[in-house]
């Protein structure tokens, strides 16, 4: 059996952590696959056993692995939650507001859009519709925030890039956090209008007024935060909001 690759690092531990991780990727293991012993590993690796269960919680803490007792170690589907972890940490330690947030949010968003105008099925167009009907009839503001992101969530997935979920996933708590800003400052009429005269470019397929209407529908967002009372401590609104 060919010994792994030992990337140089300073630690050993996060040596193995940079072997098993190339391991994993070069061998295309599927999520659900098992890895090999710990014994096998430290052989190929040549270290010992504490280090590579060292560095198996250290991949199981950034969500490639699944560690139960008694078990082989199993691989994990790709995840965002790592990013979102560690942004999370990053931004309660930056002066971050959640204008900062849209202006990150600004591009992904209309160009989502104009691709979904190509590329958005009758299912996902339906779908958005009904996600907005929800919205337009939501009783709390809780229910009015999911509605809205169901939403962008099918926008991002009608775009055909996987690349605009991931991004919004990573961004999804401080948006939850800008939504509930947002409507709370314009209502929920003013969002269904605006995702109304996009699905309307959408069944058109029409990239001008996709791109238009999202640029309108960013447009009021910003407008919407800059009135808002406080524009700082995004973190903690972001954590208050994703908890409730």
């Amino acid at each position: 059996m060919a010994p792994l690759k030992v990337l140089k690092t300073d630690s050993l531990v996060l040596r193995a952590v940079d072997s098993l991780k190339s391991f994993i990727l070069e061998e295309m293991l599927v999520p659900g696959a098992l890895m090999p012993s710990q014994a096998e590993l430290g052989s190929r690796l040549n270290v010992s056993r504490t280090v590579v269960r060292e560095a198996m919680r250290i991949l199981e803490s950034q969500g490639f692995l699944r560690i139960s007792q008694g078990k082989l170690p199993e691989v994990m589907p790709p995840s965002t939650q790592g990013v979102i972890d560690s942004l999370s940490t990053l931004m309660e330690r930056s002066k971050v507001t959640l204008l900062d947030v849209l202006a990150v949010r600004r591009p992904l968003e209309i160009e989502a859009a104009v691709l979904a105008s190509q590329r958005a099925t009758e299912a996902q167009i339906a779908a958005m519709e009904h996600a907005n009907t929800a919205l337009e009839e939501a009783g709390s503001m809780d229910a009015q925030v999911l509605a809205d992101a169901r939403f962008h969530t099918i926008l991002a997935e009608a775009s055909g890039n996987p690349i605009f979920r991931i991004m919004l996933d990573v961004l999804g708590q401080f948006l939850m956090a800008s939504r509930r800003q947002t409507l709370r400052q314009s209502g929920a009429s003013v969002a269904v209008h605006h995702h109304r005269l996009l699905m309307e470019a959408l069944r058109a397929r029409d990239p001008k007024r996709a791109k238009a209407a999202a640029e309108g529908g960013m447009a009021q967002t910003a407008a919407d935060l800059k009135q808002s009372v406080s524009l700082t401590g995004v973190s903690s609104k972001a954590s208050r909001s994703s908890r409730r």
